[in-house]
């Protein structure tokens, strides 16, 4: 049996595809392991994309920027990043079928867009609930185990006004983009009924809102007063 010497084993080493100067290494991959794919939600967004967007509707095909131009596209841009309800409002508005397919979502995004951009010191302090879609198996449970509930309001507003202690509102679409008026009044389940009814008697305001719009005159009435507005899709004393 031969025995190579250090030397030759080196020379051999370095002309075979192990050697650290080969341009092609083999890379052993078990056969056990499966590359994972992660799966993006077909709603979702990144916000630098969505941020390169707004770059190019600022600044467009412009080659030369004057000192003050540059400042004032710089400016809204670091706005636009900080509001992520305006970048999700403009994706959903380029693609109104996809709009229409999240239309409560669209609803409530356009309501925290308002919220943020007049009343900046009152969105500091409201907050949504992920409520909005069925969870099952761990996801669900590790939820309900952290105390989500069933029923609770999606939004809430924590600032006093009158006699109440803060703002609940329960999102649905607008009532006309429901198939009928008794439809629309369907929607506003008889759980999300009785929790609103039990915040209500502890000394808080809630309602139903059917789109930004109406969300928009709880929230300016409520501020105002404590109140409700008298007119909206479905009263409190239609179902209290």
């Amino acid at each position: 049996m031969a025995v190579l010497t250090v030397q030759e084993r080196q020379a051999l080493l370095s002309k075979s595809r192990y050697s650290k100067q080969s341009k092609t290494r083999a890379t052993i991959t078990p056969k056990s392991r499966k590359p994972t794919t992660v799966k993006t939600p077909p709603h979702s967004i990144s916000q630098t994309d969505a941020i390169e967007d707004a770059i190019n509707r600022e600044i467009g095909d412009k080659t030369k920027l004057s000192i003050e131009q540059y400042r004032s596209a710089i400016n809204s841009l670091e706005k636009l990043a900080q509001n992520l309800h305006s970048i999700e409002r403009k994706r959903l508005d380029k693609d109104p079928v996809k709009r229409q397919k999240f239309l409560e979502h669209y609803e409530q995004v356009c309501y925290f867009e308002w919220l943020s951009t007049n009343l900046p010191e009152i969105y500091e302090v409201s907050n949504s609930v992920p409520n909005g879609s069925k969870r099952i198996g761990m996801d669900g449970f590790t939820l309900n185990s952290e105390g989500l509930k069933s029923g609770w309001p999606d939004v809430q507003i924590m600032i006093p006004s009158g006699s109440k202690c803060g703002l609940f509102i329960e999102f649905k679409r607008p009532s006309n983009e429901y198939s009928y008026k008794s439809s629309a009044k369907a929607a506003a389940k008889s759980h999300q009924k009785d929790m609103l009814r039990k915040l209500i008697t502890r000394g808080y305001q809630a309602a139903f809102a059917y789109g930004c719009d109406e969300a928009i005159k709880i929230t300016e009435q409520y501020l105002s007063d404590g109140n409700l507005p008298t007119s909206l899709f479905l009263n409190n004393d239609e179902w209290i």
